[in-house]
């Protein structure tokens, strides 16, 4: 959060089951909620086949985010 107050882009990463948290997170430090990447699922019981078939979406969906390609609301 201090990177993106700085002008550096920056996301959180965080799954699923800790999206509400990491939402609260970012309106508690007045942040934008597009700040948030989420993944679905729980990455501790993914196995090398599931990595392989989320990695290269994950990695367009933060280099998108990262380089503005998608229009972050509230930022």
């Amino acid at each position: 959060m201090e990177l993106i107050r700085r002008g550096v882009p920056a996301l959180a990463l965080t799954t699923s089951q800790f999206a509400g948290l990491a939402q609260v997170m970012l309106r508690a430090q007045r942040m934008p909620s597009s700040a948030a990447l989420i993944i679905d699922g729980n990455p501790e019981f993914f196995d090398d086949q599931a990595f392989a078939q989320i990695g290269p979406e994950l990695a367009k969906r933060v280099l998108d985010l990262l380089t503005g390609s998608v229009r972050r609301a509230g930022a």
